[in-house]
């Protein structure tokens, strides 16, 4: 299954290579960007009317240019689409589908001005209260600028580009939790620098992945047993678009019409064998068992069209009797949402 806007993006990188030439030309102030924002905002906005467009100073490269999704979580695979089909970096140009850091912003006496006919702000006088949620694996902000009180209408767009400034947005995505804009500064709050140094620390301690259990009660009473990715985010693979819920069943029952042990026993064979069958084309975000069924939620790229191959496997194991496959497209991730 060839994804809906890959034509579209094809058409961009061709249009790219051609253009480039005036877009560095524009950026050197040699010429004028009018033409070039209209055919490259056309460009993207083929692609996907909601994704967004910048340029800055590149990591490795002298610039950047970065299609972003703005967090909408039911865009991340079309930008990352996007990115997977862009040219190698070079020394002038890099690309991005995420927001990347721009520590620059942060330096002494750097001001930005947000919108036309806004008030100049440093970002540097952001300060943060920070509240870990070891649960989730997250930091949870309120935000402060001195601005704030005389610019509340800045407010949300600080909050949303200062963090993006300072951490990139995948990070932001990935480590950060609620955001709320403060009406006043609080004692404990930290500085940017301090926040960044924490978001490290936090990344530091969670290089591997972790299941959470949880436990619960399904409509006619029956527990419900619940392994989830912790946390359940889809920014750490925007690729993986497609849900492919396979279903095990089970007639081998014990207390609660939970699986015996020997039942479990055979799911959990499936469920190993599957991911080592598959390792790094499926992904188990979760597994949920209840009432006759161990039913694992998984993630693929929806161009590997992996919901044939995966039900054709299943028929070949013997544990897996009775087994189904069912295939939709949910980029946001909407279909495992509940378990975060």
């Amino acid at each position: 299954m060839r994804a809906p806007e890959r034509d579209a993006i094809d058409r961009f990188w061709a249009w790219w290579a051609e253009a480039r030439p005036g877009v560095l030309a524009c950026i050197d102030g040699t010429e004028d960007w009018s033409t070039v924002v209209d055919a490259l905002t056309a460009h993207v906005h083929a692609v996907d009317a909601d994704l967004a467009w910048e340029f800055g100073k590149g990591l490795v490269s002298q610039h950047y240019l970065c299609v972003t999704s703005e967090g909408r979580a039911s865009l991340r695979a079309v930008a990352a689409r996007w990115l997977s089909a862009a040219p190698p970096a070079d020394d002038l140009f890099e690309f991005h589908a995420t927001r990347p850091a721009s520590p620059d912003f942060f330096d002494a006496g750097q001001e930005v001005r947000l919108a036309e006919g806004t008030a100049p702000v440093a970002p540097a006088d952001l300060r943060f209260l920070v509240e870990g949620d070891e649960e989730r694996h997250v930091l949870d902000l309120g935000v402060w600028h001195p601005a704030f009180p005389d610019h509340p209408e800045l407010r949300t767009q600080l909050c949303l580009l200062g963090l993006d400034w300072l951490l990139g947005e995948a990070a932001v995505e990935r480590w950060v939790g609620a955001i709320e804009a403060l009406d006043r500064p609080r004692s404990g709050m930290v500085t940017p620098a301090e926040l960044a140094d924490a978001v490290d620390a936090l990344a530091r301690d969670h290089l591997e992945p972790s299941f959470a259990l949880l436990q619960g009660t399904g409509p006619t009473g029956l527990p419900v047993i619940v392994l989830a990715r912790s946390p359940l985010k889809s920014i750490e693979f925007p690729l993986f678009d497609e849900h492919v819920e396979v279903t095990l069943p089970y007639t081998d029952r014990g207390e609660g019409e939970l699986p015996s042990t020997e039942a479990l026993q055979r799911a959990v064979r499936v469920e190993d064998a599957l991911a080592d069958r598959f390792e790094g084309h499926l992904l188990l975000a979760a597994s949920v068992t209840h009432d006759g069924s161990r039913v694992l939620h998984c993630y693929a790229d929806q161009e590997e069209e992996l919901g044939p191959a995966v039900a054709a496997w299943l028929a070949t194991q013997p544990d897996a009797e009775g087994a189904t496959v069912a295939v939709d497209l949910d980029p946001a991730w909407s279909d495992v949402a509940p378990f975060a």
